[in-house]
Order: structure tokens, then C-alpha cells, then sequence
């Protein structure tokens, strides 16, 4: 959650759209590092998990390691193996990285090894 949501506040500031993240007009970070109300955000939730929104945020300087950014481009989700697991018995579909490469093609039906005739 935390991974998340600096990357929400901080995605102007790494697009170099603004310098700091309250600078953004769209962004709720006005609301949580300068206390405004813009009558769309509430605070609470996010500020008892992160009572220290500008700690959380820090500089911004390492947001392009970020692991988020990282995970837009390999289309799974993000999360510990139990989290993965569970969600791939949910939908029925491979989510954990597999390996790399052209998957082996399967024998079409009777197409199997023949044997010779002796």
C-alpha cells in the first residue's frame, strides 16, 4: 500500500510536471502535506496508516527504482507468493513468472512417439 501510494503522490514530480507533489493541482497530496480540504479526499484512512505523509513521501529521488514502475511493464500483479497463489486459484490463470522463452509444444492428439514394427 505504501509502495503504491508514494507512487501516486510522486508520479508528477517523476514526470517533471512539478517540483514537489502538493504543486499538482489533480494530486490529494495538497490535501495531506499542506492540510487543505479539496472536497474529494479523505484523509484519515491513509493518515492513520501514515501519520507522517512527508516522511513517507521523502525526496522523490529514488522513485525511478521504484518497484511499482517496474511492475507496470511485466503485467502481474504485485505481492508476496501466498498473495499470487491465492489470486491464481481465483481466476484460474498463471500469474507467477514462468520461464522464459517459447513454451514447448504439446503432441496433437495421436501424434504421440510411434513405435517401430518389428
Amino acid at each position: 500500500l505504501a509502495s503504491a501510494f508514494r507512487y501516486i503522490l510522486l508520479n508528477p514530480v517523476a514526470a517533471k510536471l512539478v517540483d514537489r507533489p502538493e504543486q499538482w493541482a489533480w494530486s490529494s497530496a495538497r490535501a495531506y502535506l499542506k492540510g487543505a480540504e479539496d472536497g474529494l479526499t479523505t484523509k484519515a484512512p491513509m493518515l492513520r496508516r501514515f501519520p507522517d505523509m512527508r516522511a513517507l513521501l521523502g525526496d522523490g529521488a529514488e522513485l525511478a527504482e521504484h518497484a511499482v514502475p517496474k511492475d507496470e511493464t511485466i503485467g502481474r500483479p504485485r505481492g508476496s507468493a501466498a498473495f499470487v497463489a491465492a489470486l491464481e486459484k481465483r481466476t484460474g490463470r498463471i500469474l507467477q513468472a514462468e520461464k522464459r522463452g517459447p513454451k514447448p509444444k504439446k503432441p496433437k492428439p495421436g501424434q504421440g512417439k510411434k513405435r517401430r514394427a518389428q
